[in-house]
């Protein structure tokens, strides 16, 4: 009868011991029931977690804003009037590329001297210019973009003293060399062939001393 007694002790005792055990020392599946690794999305594309890459390539981008004349006699500029540019262009790496910019601006109200009687001051004009662009990308999604360029405008009419210069001196300055420069902030889209922005050129006619201003935004397509 003891012996009986003792062994239901004894026995009582291993299932008390073992179900400590189980309640102080959770089990695996216990963990990861509690707590759950975090899961990501599914991404179909394979690309929406890998680190965002800029496009850089050949690539063709618009213009279309407004320009200012300066330095008129009447007034310090003329009145805003439309600028309608293109450009074609290659990236050679991710900070340096070259363009070719062509564009057609309207300038009214510009007198260019004293005599406003005898200078043309409504007038047309189409840049052809080329140059360097420096990318200098200060986020991600980012860049400051900083161009020079130089080429020809032609205008219709002249904007010259008609009255003084000689027809062979108007058809010879239809045609003028232009130098210029600007600065543009871009955003890189999260479609990355495309770029928006909003830029700043000044360009300067050198023969009929015109500075001139264009803003205008900008979209930029990467093939």
């Amino acid at each position: 009868m003891n012996l009986a007694l003792f062994a239901t002790m004894i026995q009582f005792l291993n299932v008390t011991a073992g179900d400590s055990e189980r309640t102080a020392t959770p089990s695996a599946d216990q963990h990861s029931t509690e707590n759950p690794t975090p899961q990501l999305p599914p991404d179909p594309s394979g690309k929406l977690y890998q680190k965002f890459e800029m496009q850089r390539g050949f690539y063709i981008s618009s213009d279309v804003g407004v320009m200012l004349v300066f330095n008129g006699a009447a007034s310090v500029t003329s009145t805003a009037e439309p600028y309608i540019g293109l450009n074609i262009g290659y990236d050679f790496n991710r900070w340096l590329s070259w363009q070719i910019h062509a564009g057609r601006g309207f300038a009214a109200s510009a007198a260019r001297t004293s005599n406003e009687d005898a200078r043309i001051r409504d007038f047309s004009f189409t840049n052809v210019m080329s140059g360097p662009i420096v990318w200098l990308r200060v986020w991600e999604r980012l860049a400051i973009e900083l161009k020079a360029q130089a080429g020809i405008s032609i205008f219709d009419p002249v904007p010259v003293e008609s009255s003084q210069d000689s027809v062979s001196n108007l058809a010879l300055s239809v045609v003028q060399p232009i130098v210029g420069g600007g600065i543009a902030l871009k955003y890189l889209t999260l479609l990355t062939d495309f770029t928006l922005g909003l830029e700043v050129t000044f360009n300067y006619i050198i023969p009929t001393a015109i500075p001139m201003i264009a803003i205008s935004p900008t979209v930029r397509y990467t093939f």
